[in-house]
């Protein structure tokens, strides 16, 4: 993958995160069309933003909700 989607996939995130506050791989691929969102997170947490997860589980499956600290 380019550098250039990489950023671009970064700054869509976050700018999803500072305006919703949260959000899953399941939201990212059916708003953005974003299919690794954990490596977006990861880059995110390495230039210095506090995200959260959180793991839910349900029935036959488990994901992370991402949340932007306050």
């Amino acid at each position: 993958m380019s550098d250039c989607i990489r950023k671009d996939q970064t700054q869509i995130v976050l700018r999803h995160l500072r305006r919703y506050r949260r959000i899953d791989s399941m939201k990212a691929f059916g708003l953005y069309n974003i299919t690794r969102l954990a490596d977006v997170i990861w880059r995110l947490r390495r230039q210095g933003h506090a995200i959260s997860t959180e793991m839910v589980a349900k029935p036959r499956t488990r994901y992370a909700i991402y949340r932007l600290a306050k």
